[in-house]
């Protein structure tokens, strides 16, 4: 688009005189005319504007997916913390650790039992009363009133017997302590999940042996 006007005249009548800078256009009598073009974008500004976009794009998306990963993990870090508590108290109680999850060393039951982990939720506790749910109940635990999506585990056992190496253990500074016979009453507890539903489980470890809390897989 050009913008043009009307060029003074001098007494004489006769129009002044003019000099094109640029985009501007100055007269002798003192008009000066402004000249505007429009310019679209070209093929490679355009290119380069998807692109960012793009990049934001997965940006975005990868934030929102940690984000609901690390929310949707606080219940199982919540409940292996509430797990340990509850170990400790009915250890300062009874003297030992409860076994809760195994049937001597043999065998892991995870609670709820016959539960597959995935992105639903579930109530705690069983439909009807079994020995691994007295157990649970007997160790005090208590989950969200919404419901949990992991399924947990606890096992312990007396100083002088093996860590069953059925069971995925916290192998921190450690790691001996599970393949050799323990010297100290133990328990461990794991929490396992789904929380996308993708078949891809994940592991949060803890165990008497190390504070450490330890994440095994991807989910």
């Amino acid at each position: 688009m050009r913008a043009t006007t009307r060029p003074r005249r001098d007494d004489a009548g006769r129009p002044g005189r003019c000099r094109v800078r640029g985009e501007v256009k100055r007269c002798s009598l003192g008009t000066m005319v402004v000249r505007r073009t429009r310019r679209g974008f070209t093929l490679t500004e355009l290119m380069v504007v998807v692109a960012i976009v793009g990049i934001l794009a997965a940006l975005g998306v990868a934030g929102i997916r940690s984000h609901l990963t690390k929310s949707r993990s606080g219940e199982a870090m919540s409940m292996i913390q509430a797990i340990r508590a509850a170990q400790e108290r009915y250890r300062a109680e009874s003297g030992a650790y409860l076994d809760v999850s195994g049937t001597g060393l043999s065998d892991t039951i995870w609670f709820p039992e016959g539960r597959t982990p995935d992105a639903s939720r579930v109530a705690w506790g069983a439909a009807a009363p079994t020995v691994t749910s007295s157990r649970w109940a007997l160790l005090g635990v208590r989950a969200p009133g919404e419901g949990i999506r992991f399924i947990y585990m606890t096992r312990a056992g007396p100083a002088g017997t093996l860590v069953n190496d059925k069971v995925r253990f916290a192998r921190t500074e450690t790691a001996t302590a599970f393949t050799t016979v323990p010297t100290q009453d133990w328990y461990v507890v794991e929490a396992r999940g789904d929380t996308d539903g993708d078949g891809e489980e994940i592991y949060f470890v803890a165990s008497s042996f190390s504070p450490d809390l330890v994440t095994l897989g991807s989910d």
